[in-house]
């Protein structure tokens, strides 16, 4: 009866697990400009209006801009929208 229960437990791990990785999300390549301070969408897959907003928002101009470490030259980042 353990071996059963077991069996279940494992397989509907496995199924969820397999449910989750197969929704594509809306993932952008953007290319920022620390010198104007622009995002620009060089090319995106399944996306939508409500990620292009947010691909090119503030927030993300704000994230971008903390995390990069040279701001003399234009930087190339992959963006995943999870709206």
């Amino acid at each position: 009866m353990k071996k059963i229960l077991l069996l279940l437990l494992i397989s509907s791990n496995l199924h969820a697990t397999e449910l989750t990785l197969n929704i594509e999300r809306p993932k952008y390549k953007v290319e920022y400009d620390p010198k104007t301070q622009t995002i620009k969408i060089l090319s995106k897959t399944n996306g939508n209006k409500a990620c292009d907003k947010k691909a090119t928002s503030n927030s993300t101009k704000a994230l971008i801009e903390k995390s990069l470490k040279d701001r003399s030259k234009k930087t190339i980042i992959n963006f995943t929208c999870f709206d």
